[in-house]
C-alpha cells in the first residue's frame, strides 16, 4: 500500500481511528472519596476569598440579566487557635467553602431605610472602603485573597435534613 503525504495522517484519518469515550465512577464510589464538611457552629469568622468571577446571568427573581460576583470563601484560622462544628468537635483547619452571590444591581442603599445593601458591604469590607462613599470595581480578581468578617449560621436543608453553613451578613 502505498503512503500518503509521507506518512503523515489527515485530520480526517486521526478522527476516523479515535474513539469517544467517558467514564464516571457510581455515586457510592464518589461518595467513598468524599471528605465530610460538618457545618461550622454559628459565629462570626475571618474568611478569605479564594475564588471570585463575574457572570452576566439573571439574578433571584430578576426579569433581567444582571453581572453576579460569585464569590468562594475559605475560613481563616488563627495559628494556635481552633474552630468547632456544630457537634462541638474542634479543627484546626477546615476545607470547606462558604459561598456568596452579589448581585450588582444592589450596590447602593435600601429605599426604605438607607442601610447599606448587601453587595455594597461586602465590597466595601473586601476592598477597605468607607460604606458611604464612591465604589469601582473592575475586575473582580482583585478581591482575591482579601478578607472580612462574616456571621455564619447554621440552617437545616430542606431536601437532606442535613446541617448547612451560610453567611448571613458580613461585618467589616
Amino acid at each position: 500500500m502505498e503512503e500518503k503525504n509521507n506518512g503523515v495522517k489527515t485530520p480526517a484519518e486521526v478522527a476516523a481511528e479515535e474513539v469517544f469515550g467517558v467514564k464516571a465512577e457510581s455515586y457510592d464510589k464518589w461518595e467513598e472519596n468524599q471528605e465530610a464538611f460538618p457545618a461550622l457552629a454559628e459565629g462570626i469568622y475571618t474568611v478569605k476569598v479564594v475564588q471570585s468571577e463575574a457572570v452576566l446571568d439573571y439574578a433571584f427573581n430578576a426579569k433581567e440579566k444582571s453581572w453576579i460576583i460569585k464569590l468562594r470563601f475559605g475560613v481563616e484560622i488563627p495559628e494556635g487557635e481552633n474552630v468547632k462544628d456544630t457537634e462541638g468537635k474542634e479543627y484546626e483547619e477546615w476545607k470547606g467553602l462558604l459561598f456568596q452571590d452579589l448581585n450588582t444591581e444592589y450596590m447602593d442603599f435600601s429605599k426604605k431605610d438607607g442601610s447599606p445593601h448587601k453587595t455594597r458591604a461586602y465590597l466595601c469590607a473586601l476592598l477597605d472602603l468607607d460604606l458611604k462613599g464612591a465604589i469601582e470595581l473592575k475586575d473582580p480578581n482583585v478581591l482575591m485573597g482579601k478578607t472580612c468578617k462574616v456571621f455564619v449560621e447554621v440552617y437545616e436543608h430542606q431536601k437532606t435534613g442535613e446541617l448547612k453553613n451560610r453567611i448571613s451578613k458580613c461585618i467589616k
